[in-house]
């Protein structure tokens, strides 16, 4: 943490003679303590809210919280302090809750370690605090100034700060641009164009040619012995969104034009915008400021509607994908499930033309129904031989699933007991194979329905389950139909496509908020971003012949690393542990198992209930 460009950012912020800054961080906590003259009164509401907004524009992302202390000058106890959670960790929403603390939960530090560190030499007055009231009372001469501390090394040589042009530096083609009345830029451009403004002007005149070139286009490297935060900085610039790279552009634009007149314009944005932090106040508090009823109010009510607006843009993508999915399901139950199926030893009256045999015809009929079996059109390969086999494998495999036999689906490394098929219409063949539990005693039976694909090896398959296992006698009814074996025809894998992208995002979502190894960014875009990419990621392990359960959730597994890879504003936290992003990803599965079988029932139940 680069502590001179912090106490130069406090400088920039606060600049007035009236106060000396002294800087500790000590456990990733910000120690700032704030010299002042013995007889003058300090609005802290401001000035907390104004060191506030300029710790926040550096981006320390390894700050978790920041004590202000302040006392008279020449004392070493304090006699007012508090608490404000890092300003990057807080909210819009959450900027007007005000809380209290005591001195007695102040972190103990040990004050002589203030001999070991200089003070920044002071930038010229800005009078930036007597103009909004921060210092009240006259202005402290300079001799007096150099007496505070006890220490004489303590403070340094006070020195104005040279001023260098940087006008020579555009970005933007079109010149309009850096005086005229533009977008207001969003608070990451400020606070990015705002650490720029803090930096020294030779570090400036430094970074501004780099830039230079990648504006234009070009890549750009990382200057020379430049300070961590430095590089940071320009790496978040770079991770900059396409758009937000020209608003970047625009702003340090016109702050290298006019900065005096574009940290007035950032002065008036952020005005508009509520201006308290999270704050746990200390009990020992003073000189606050009067806060006007009626402006308080209203500015409650504007951030109410402003809340209301954001809570439902949030809203849009999940509902609409509900919505969506939801329509599927009704549409695909209603063309599919509403089905005439034979619900006696009676063969259907589509049979009556068979070119097989009328029990494994009503068997066919039963598993897919007449609707699925007379919209399926013979395509340009016949139901040939070859076609026969590879849906015979298909249903023999479906049997070493049923059966258990996890291991070894493999009709050809774990043959089934017996398997046989039968070619019902020109362009449809039923299949039933019979196989062992491979966890307990006797057998299973399934049926499968294939009509003609795409090629000659690639057979759709209409429909699959567990049959009687004394079947012919025994009939096949469609209430006997497998909760975990849905077919919706057109509409199959577009409603696993939106199940499993909804249950992923849920589950992301949980993971995330409880912090089991996943880090997310940005978070109901990267959420539904990456649970998109699983869903298509889970359907075709599903779609494909060559993954088992296990093959499954390797596969996702892989997904999930995959995104940590390519999408930066998701990433596996490793630092807590390998074992605790295991836990986040089964944690994932876990409820993506749960949620999806819960669907599948309800799915069923309202199946059951058109039937």
């Amino acid at each position: 943490m680069d502590r001179d460009l912090i106490v130069r950012a406090l400088k920039s912020s606060c600049g007035n003679k009236n106060l000396r800054f002294q800087v500790i961080v000590h456990n990733s906590k910000l120690h700032i303590y704030i010299n002042r003259k013995a007889d003058y009164l300090a609005d802290y509401v401001l000035l907390a809210d104004t060191i506030s907004s300029a710790i926040a524009s550096l981006g320390l992302d390894t700050l978790s919280g920041i004590w202000l202390y302040s006392r008279k000058l020449g004392e070493v106890e304090p006699d007012w302090q508090v608490f404000m959670e890092s300003p990057i960790q807080i909210d819009e929403e959450e900027m007007d809750t005000l809380g209290n603390s005591t001195l007695d939960r102040a972190e103990v530090i040990n004050l002589q370690e203030f001999e070991d560190f200089q003070d920044e030499v002071s930038i010229e007055d800005t009078g930036l605090l007597q103009n909004t009231g921060l210092i009240h009372g006259k202005p402290l001469e300079e001799e007096e100034i150099h007496t505070f501390a006890k220490e004489s090394d303590l403070w340094g040589i006070e020195t104005k700060t040279e001023i260098h042009g940087l006008a020579e530096y555009c970005f933007v083609s079109n010149r309009k641009i850096l005086t005229g009345d533009i977008i207001p830029p969003q608070k990451e451009i400020i606070r990015l164009v705002k650490f720029f403004h803090h930096l020294s002007s030779s570090n400036q005149h430094k970074i501004l040619p780099g830039l230079d070139d990648y504006f234009k286009g070009k890549t750009t490297t990382d200057p020379e012995n430049a300070p961590i935060a430095v590089k940071r900085w320009l790496k978040q610039i770079t991770e900059l969104p396409i758009e937000d790279r020209s608003t970047m552009a625009i702003w340090l634009s016109r702050y290298c034009f006019d900065s005096l007149a574009t940290l007035a314009e950032f002065k008036s944005i952020e005005e508009k915008k509520p201006a308290a932090n999270k704050v746990k106040r200390s009990s020992t508090e003073y000189g606050f400021a009067p806060v006007n009823a009626q402006t308080d109010k209203e500015e409650r009510f504007d951030d109410f509607d402003k809340n209301q607006a954001r809570f439902i843009d949030r809203l849009i993508i999940p509902v609409v994908w509900i919505l969506a999915t939801v329509v599927l399901i009704f549409l695909g139950v209603y063309t599919n499930g509403v089905d005439t199926r034979s619900t006696s030893q009676e063969i259907p009256a589509l049979c009556q033309t068979t070119i097989g045999s009328p029990n494994y015809c009503r068997l066919g009929v039963n598993l897919a129904g007449e609707k699925a079996i007379a919209r399926s059109e013979e395509s340009i390969f016949p139901l040939s031989q070859v076609t026969q086999t590879v849906a015979a494998y298909g249903c023999q495999r479906f049997a070493n699933v049923k059966a258990g036999a996890f291991n070894s689906l493999d009709p050809t490394q774990n043959p089934v007991v017996s398997s046989y098929g039968e070619k019902i219409f020109p362009h449809i063949y039923v299949v039933e194979a019979v196989q062992k539990h491979a966890t307990q005693s006797g057998n299973i039976r399934v049926g499968c329905v294939y009509t003609t694909g795409e090629g000659e090896r690639s057979p759709t398959k209409l429909a699959s389950d567990v049959i009687p296992l004394n079947w012919p006698q025994e009939y096949y009814r469609p209430e006997n139909v497998s909760d975990t074996n849905f077919s919706f025809g057109i509409y199959t894998n577009l409603i696993n496509l939106g199940l499993y992208t909804l249950f992923s995002a849920i589950s992301l979502a949980i993971v995330s908020r409880f912090k089991l190894g996943i880090d997310i960014k940005n978070r109901l875009q990267t959420v539904y971003q990456i649970a998109f990419i699983l869903g298509i990621s889970q359907l075709l392990a599903v779609s494909l012949p060559a993954f088992n359960l296990l093959g499954s959730i390797v596969f996702f597994i892989l997904a999930i690393l995959g995104c940590d890879r390519l999408i930066k504003s998701f990433s596996l936290n490793f630092k807590n542990g390998y074992s605790t992003v295991f836990l986040g990803i089964l944690t994932i599965l876990a409820l993506q198992f749960l949620l999806y079988g819960i669907s599948l029932k309800l799915i069923n139940s309202l199946m059951q209930s058109i039937l």
